[in-house]
């Protein structure tokens, strides 16, 4: 009995230690291919081609399922070659590239230093602050340090500062604090009342030529004085905070935060819909407001359902008036199209009709200009008046006495 087990026990291990057990390891690259990096590393670095010879000792460094032999000579030549192409990368201004080489060369310290001065440097770029934040977390896992025991041999040891874990946990709020100063800013009431104006001043003659130069000229100052829509500024400030709001862990201070922008978007589409409606693109920018208060789509349906509402009425209104460029800007807001393209027809038929005359006495000298044209009395009488021009012209430029060499000089200034 003793004799069986013992042999199962030899025929386990045996098996255990077989090519066809191990299949299921999985491996960035195998044996034969660290050795071929690190004598690539090797070649580069003879022949003077840094930044090639680190990537290679990089690569050299792969996990294999069998011991890899190269590892650690790789990462004693990747921490030295990694250090004087970083600083030299870090005083020209490149952070970027810094950081990856430290990164690379296992100098753990100085890639966070350069990770900060970069966030520092962009305190508002999400996606900076989104990789800082996932830079860090993992730093603190115990994993960081048996997962990296060689680099770290090499390189030098490396404790995670907390300070800097915790200046990053806490930026997302302090971001959108931010966002929020620069939205209450941006959400201009002059823009508001001059949007207005530019609005209900616009003209329903198209035949009024000089009222359409002066609402082009309004036009322009308009956007001269606001080239960018100061609402979808705000609006972007509202969704940024959105997104800072999903970096944070601490479930309820991101609701609070979601709640915040929920409220102020409210707020301002409610402004826009009772004091700023006379401008029917205010309605459309109220409708986007909803848009960012409401998460749930029911509920903005519901919202800018009662928007599109008020803006068929006030089409109506403006229609009443014969005010058709306003009434058709209102029923577009209302996703009126079949009224707002009626409003336009409208106006090309009554600038028809206020053209009709001039039409009509263009068609009578296009007549009689045909008439005059078939005569032939008239054709030779035209004729003899452009043969005794032509002789004029002529006899004009015969008249004159030819300009002596010295005479055009003095005239050029020669």
């Amino acid at each position: 009995m003793k004799r069986s087990i013992l042999a199962g026990v030899m025929i386990a291990a045996a098996l255990a230690a077989s090519p066809a057990v191990r299949a299921d390891c999985a491996a960035d690259s195998t044996v034969a291919d660290v050795r071929r990096a690190h004598a690539k590393g090797e070649e580069h670095e003879r022949a003077g081609r840094m930044p090639e010879a680190l990537y290679a000792y990089v690569k050299a460094q792969d996990y294999t399922c069998d011991p890899n032999p190269v590892e650690a000579d790789a990462a004693k030549r990747a921490a030295a070659l990694s250090l004087p192409l970083a600083s030299e990368a870090e005083k020209k201004g490149d952070l970027e590239t810094a950081f990856d080489l430290y990164e690379r060369g296992g100098h753990y310290a100085a890639a966070d230093r350069v990770l900060m001065a970069r966030l520092r440097a962009n305190p508002d770029d999400t996606v900076l602050v989104a990789r800082a934040l996932q830079h860090f977390r993992n730093r603190a896992l115990p994993a960081f340090q048996s997962n990296n025991r060689v680099r770290l041999a090499a390189a030098g040891a490396y404790t995670p500062d907390a300070a800097l874990l915790a200046e990053v946990t806490s930026w997302p709020a302090q971001a959108a604090e931010r966002a929020f100063e620069r939205e209450a800013k941006l959400f201009h009431t002059q823009y508001l009342a001059e949007r207005v104006k530019l609005e209900q001043s616009r003209p329903d003659d198209p035949t009024d030529i000089a009222a359409l130069q002066s609402a082009g000229a309004r036009e322009q100052a308009f956007v001269t004085r606001w080239p960018e829509d100061p609402l979808e500024a705000s609006r972007r400030q509202l969704g940024l905070v959105h997104i800072w709001a999903g970096m944070i862990s601490d479930r309820a201070v991101s609701e609070r935060l979601a709640q915040r922008v929920s409220e102020i978007a409210t707020q301002r589409a409610a402004l826009l819909v009772q004091k700023y409606r006379e401008a029917p693109s205010l309605l459309d920018a109220a409708m986007a407001y909803h848009g960012v208060a409401a998460g749930d789509p029911g509920l903005f349906e519901q919202r800018a359902g009662e928007v599109k509402r008020l803006a068929l009425w006030l089409g109506d209104q403006a229609k009443s008036h014969g005010r058709y460029t306003l009434a058709a800007a209102y029923y577009e807001v209302a996703d009126a199209k079949d009224r707002a393209e009626a409003m336009r027809e409208t106006q090309r038929q009554l600038a028809l009709q206020k053209m009709q005359p001039r039409i009509e006495q263009a068609q009578r000298a296009a007549q009689d200009l045909a008439r005059s044209l078939g005569d032939p009395a008239q054709v030779s009488e035209l004729r003899r008046q452009a043969e005794e021009a032509r002789k004029a012209i002529e006899q004009s430029r015969s008249s004159q006495p030819a300009k002596s060499a010295d005479d055009l000089e003095r005239e050029l200034g020669l």
